[in-house]
């Protein structure tokens, strides 16, 4: 694979990467628990404006200060791109 993997550390019912990739980050955060919404804060080392990477989905989480955050729905994966 190409670019450089990094995995955050695991939060209760949530876990996250990202991957370094041509001057982008690209994360993935899921939410691993059937009914609750979980709060999520990763610190992430990249500058640059948050999207959403499918716009078709869902897209709970904001990125400001190098620290992504939000409520992330039951059951849910969102996938971002920092550039």
């Amino acid at each position: 694979m190409f670019g450089k993997r990094n995995k955050f550390i695991t939060l209760s019912w949530t876990s996250a990467s990202s991957w370094e990739y041509k001057g982008s980050t690209y994360i993935v955060v899921a939410n691993l628990h059937k009914t609750s919404p979980q709060h999520v804060e990763y610190e992430i080392n990249a500058t640059g404006t948050l999207s959403n990477f499918f716009k078709d989905r869902s897209a709970s989480l904001s990125f400001a200060n190098k620290q992504l955050t939000g409520i992330i729905p039951p059951k849910q994966v969102q996938v971002y791109k920092i550039n």
